[in-house]
């Protein structure tokens, strides 16, 4: 995602990339998405 300019905003100290805890948080916060739709695949968590 970072090559494709997408993703939390980030550090770079010389070759290493570095995230904010803060910045990546508001990444999965603005992200995030809720659906009330159930979904047509079976959860293979769930035993019957």
């Amino acid at each position: 995602m970072r090559h494709e300019g997408r993703g939390p905003r980030f550090i770079r100290i010389g070759r290493r990339v570095r995230y904010r805890m803060s910045d990546v948080i508001r990444y999965v916060e603005e992200n995030s998405v809720t659906t009330t739709e159930s979904s047509s695949v079976p959860n293979p968590s769930v035993v019957h």
